[in-house]
């Protein structure tokens, strides 16, 4: 017994034993950067060396296959003929596999042999493949670029309606002679299929509806594309919870591709619940509806109740969606009450209004009629003015990600007007233009934003609060309460003003994915002609990623104002 014991433990250590007895180490001498990984990438030996089972039989056969295989790394980079020195010697105890490598003189592209043939040939985008092939005349040869842009090249086929495709010739001619290689893709694209038929699922929604999203008609040339735009198209629209678009070559028939869209809607109403606070409106409660469609047709209406410390009120807008982009193009009318109490002025403000927007190009643009009547009190200013007011607003946003990008700009430009002769109280012309965008920096984000805003008008003291202009607060110059900076009169109260300037840096850095701080200098005041006065605030900032946006606690300062007066600023949502 003593002895089958005795026999198990050598036979549990001899893994141990060879595994000390063959500590070897790997050294790659003569390349450096992705030429070393690849070497150590292929070398087996490399791969094996603390094997337990490492014997030295094998290690002498991996050794010796070491030559070929840095030879089969160096490849794919266009090194064809390297000089490998290669040796294996006891060292310290172990063994050292030493491997001394001269790349030599690259191989270089000599031609590109890119042939296109059937329907493809005159295809653009084929051709724009083709003026970006990722290796020209005179370029070192890689592989790796020429794997991908075939399978690019593939890719593009299927994608564009060529589902019989193929690659009648691909190869890298190499000539080892002069070190030129000669890049060959040929291929046979067949014919082009087009759309055929398209059937929607049947959904509480008119069938002219839905196709009013298509982006493309039956009997046009098949493009994948179009099918992600529809998709695209059709979950922005917010009618649907699940969309699943269908169009393969095994449906094809007669070289058309049927399209088949599988939806299912979304519940028909929506309803809201929000408890928040702001620092520049205190505690607040939002209560809402949205009836995401009131008919077959798509109609759609939304009813917001808010209620905070200096605000309270309601509005309604009922949307019709256009022919042309019904996700994004739409005819609107509102109607709404508002209701504002400041230490600086109150007022109580009725709008019904109509719209028109539609989205350009990248710009969202909305043409619109309003009719406001505002009674209003700003410090020792009291009235009711009724203006009709035509207006025109573009807005456009770019951003890698919406609620928290590493780069984006969002710009809104809004040109109003009201005139005496059209039966407002006051004559007035505005324009206010308003920028934010968002840039990496240091490993953290550069935050910058502009408010510029300009009137004229030969009767201010009959303009309504609501457009007047003011400055101070969350989302102005940090470190002064809501809208307590503009003009005053003799008595020292803020009345507003007819123009408004406002300038804010801000960098921020996050020290994970979900908390950061923020450093900030905001600039600027609302203004008449010849009045300007810069009011400046600074601070810092804590930051917390939320789902929903970002929530903000800066704390900040005005300064150069004799003293320092701290205030808190509490804001939570998207930066752009």
């Amino acid at each position: 017994m003593a002895r089958l014991r005795f026999l198990l433990l050598l036979l549990l250590h001899v893994p141990a034993l060879a595994w000390a007895a063959l500590a070897v180490e790997v050294r790659v001498e003569g390349i450096d950067g992705a030429l070393y990984d690849n070497v150590l990438q292929y070398l087996t030996l490399a791969a094996e060396r603390e094997h337990p089972l490492l014997e030295m039989h094998r290690l002498r056969r991996l050794h010796q296959r070491a030559e070929g295989e840095i030879r089969e790394a160096l490849r794919p980079f266009g090194y064809y003929q390297p000089e490998v020195s290669a040796t294996l010697s006891e060292h310290e105890g172990g063994w050292l596999a030493h491997y001394r490598i001269v790349p030599g003189t690259p191989v270089r592209v000599r031609e590109l042999a890119l042939q296109l043939d059937g329907e493809a040939a005159a295809d653009p985008a084929f051709h724009a493949w083709r003026k970006a092939f990722p290796l020209q005349v005179g370029d070192v040869l890689q592989h790796v670029p020429y794997e991908r842009a075939k399978r690019d090249l593939l890719q593009l086929a299927r994608d564009r309606g060529y589902f019989s495709a193929r690659l009648q010739q691909q190869a890298l001619e190499v000539t080892l002679a002069d070190n030129s290689a000669r890049v060959v893709l040929h291929l046979v694209s067949g014919p082009r299929h087009v759309f055929g038929a398209v059937q929607f699922d049947e959904v509480a929604l008119s069938d002219e509806l839905l196709r009013r999203f298509l982006t493309f008609q039956s009997g046009q040339p098949f493009d994948a594309e179009r099918l992600f735009e529809l998709q695209r198209a059709l979950a922005d629209s917010d009618y649907f919870e699940f969309i699943e678009v269908q169009a393969g070559p095994e449906t094809a028939v007669a070289g058309a591709v049927p399209v088949a869209v599988h939806l299912r809607l979304r519940p028909p109403a929506r309803y809201t619940f929000g408890l928040g606070y702001g620092t520049d409106t205190g505690p607040r409660l939002s209560l809402g509806m949205e009836r995401r469609r009131v008919n077959r047709a798509g109609h759609r209406l939304n009813i917001e109740t808010t209620v905070s410390q200096v605000q309270a009120g309601v509005r309604g807008v009922y949307r019709i969606p256009l022919q042309r982009n019904p996700d994004s193009d739409f005819l609107s009318f509102s109607g709404g009450w508002e209701e504002e109490d400041l230490d600086t002025s109150q007022r109580e403000t009725l709008t019904v209004g109509t719209g028109l927007t539609m989205q350009l190009g990248r710009w969202q643009r909305t043409y619109a009629l309003t009719v406001q009547n505002e009674r209003y009190t700003v410090a020792d200013q009291q009235d009711t003015t009724l203006l009709v007011l035509p207006s025109v607003n573009l807005l456009r946003v770019e951003a890698d990600d919406r609620l928290f990008p590493r780069e984006g700009w969002r710009l809104g430009a809004e040109l109003r007007g009201a005139s005496e002769t059209l039966g407002s109280d006051a004559s007035l012309l505005q324009g206010v233009l308003r920028a934010k965008a968002v840039l990496p920096l240091a490993g953290g984000r550069f935050i910058t934003r502009a408010d510029l805003g300009l009137s004229q008008t030969p009767d201010f003291a009959r303009i309504p609060a609501s457009l007047r202009f003011f400055a101070g607060g969350d989302n102005s110059i940090r470190g002064y309460a809501y809208k307590s900076l503009g003009p005053v009169n003799a008595a020292g109260e803020v009345v507003g003003g007819r123009h408004l300037l406002v300038l804010s840096g801000e960098y921020e850095y996050y020290f994970g994915r979900i908390f950061g701080a923020a450093l900030f200098y905001d600039a600027g005041n609302a203004f008449d002609d010849d009045d300007y006065a810069l009011k400046r605030g600074a601070g810092a900032g804590l930051r917390w990623r939320l789902p929903f946006g970002v929530l903000r606690l800066d704390a900040a300062t005005p300064v150069n104002e004799g003293g320092v007066d701290w205030r808190l600023h509490l804001t939570v949502g998207p930066d752009l």
